[in-house]
C-alpha cells in the first residue's frame, strides 16, 4: 500500500474518499475519527498525532520523544505501525496509568 498523488476514486456512500493510491490491494481504507490516546479522554486529534495537546505535554519530553522517533509517517494511514512504536505506545499507556492512578491525572 502506498500513499500519493494519485488517489483511489472510491467514495463511500457517507462520503469519505479512500485514502489509498489507486491500483492498491482493492482494500479500500477510509478516514475514521481518532482521539486522544489518553485513557478516556474523548477529543478528536488528527490521526498522526498521539494525543491532544493537554494531554501530549504532560506525558514526559522522554516518552514525547521516543513516540516521534518511532512514528513512521503515514502509519495512521496503512495501519502498519512498526514494532518499535506499538512498544512505545504500551510504555505510553502503562505510563498513563500510573500518572492516573497516582491522582495526578490533569
Amino acid at each position: 500500500m502506498s500513499i500519493g498523488d494519485n488517489r483511489c476514486e472510491k467514495v463511500h456512500e457517507s462520503g469519505a474518499q479512500c485514502l489509498l493510491d489507486d491500483g492498491h490491494d482493492g482494500k479500500h481504507r477510509l478516514p475514521t475519527k481518532h482521539t486522544c490516546h489518553w485513557p478516556s479522554c474523548t477529543v478528536e486529534v488528527p490521526p498522526k498525532m498521539w494525543g491532544c495537546k493537554s494531554h501530549w505535554f504532560t506525558l514526559p519530553k522522554s516518552l514525547r520523544d521516543k513516540v516521534w522517533a518511532t512514528y513512521k509517517p503515514g502509519q495512521e494511514i496503512t495501519k502498519t505501525p512498526s514494532k518499535a512504536y506499538i512498544i512505545v505506545a504500551g510504555q505510553v499507556n502503562d505510563w498513563c496509568r500510573e500518572y492516573i492512578a497516582k491522582g495526578e491525572a490533569p
